[in-house]
């Protein structure tokens, strides 16, 4: 309105890399950061959806695989962790590589889940089976993928997997229980022989009371 002129400073601030920052903070933590596979806290709000909606439409399937390596201590004891980790990357690699939505899943929305609890401990959830009896295919060909000899630092590293199935026809309603199942399965492939699957039975929660 004085006739001077005025210079206007403005400060520019880039919300686009605050918005790449949140990104990256939401990823991390929802996932495994060895591996890249999702992380314990994903697999349980995935498995919760899982029940859920196994709960609106009885049709349909779901199932938890829960894999173990075997012997894996001995390879970190003998050729080190820095092995160790690369064994676990290949592992993750191979599920990847394995869990084909398309060849086993019916559901238009059906989902597969891959995650590391830690250790050497990883899980698959497979949510839209067209029966519980597809999870066996599903088991029996990552046996076959995870025993194959891994090649690192010009070395063969032999490994095997033992796999715990527990499957939606047993009516579990709580992502826990369906973990805890799970694992009871493995191990009993563990106590039958290792490097086989095991589908859960309810006998087997007896057999684990009468043995603590």
């Amino acid at each position: 309105p004085d006739g001077r002129a005025r210079r206007l400073v403005g400060v520019h601030v880039d919300i686009s890399a605050r918005m790449q920052q949140a990104d990256q903070a939401r990823l991390a933590a929802v996932t495994d950061s060895l591996t890249g596979l999702h992380n314990r806290s994903a697999l349980l709000k995935r498995l919760g959806m899982a029940i859920a909606r196994r709960a609106d439409n009885p049709a349909r399937h779901f199932a938890l695989l829960f894999i173990d390596l075997d012997r894996f201590k001995q390879v970190n004891d003998t050729l080190g962790h820095g092995v160790g980790d690369e064994v676990l990357r290949t592992v993750a690699a191979r599920l990847r590589a394995e869990l084909r939505p398309a060849d086993d899943l019916a559901q238009p929305d059906a989902e597969v889940t891959a995650a590391r609890l830690g250790g050497d401990e990883f899980v698959v959830a497979l949510d839209g089976l067209r029966s519980p009896g597809d999870a066996a295919a599903v088991a029996e060909r990552l046996l076959g993928a995870l025993a194959q000899p891994c090649r690192l630092r010009g070395r063969k590293v032999a490994i095997s997997a033992s796999i715990g199935v527990v499957t939606s026809e047993w009516g579990h309603n709580d992502p826990g229980a369906l973990m805890r199942d799970a694992d009871i399965a493995m191990y009993e492939a563990k106590r039958s022989g290792r490097a086989r699957w095991v589908r859960f039975e309810p006998w087997m929660q007896d057999a684990v009371l009468q043995r603590s």
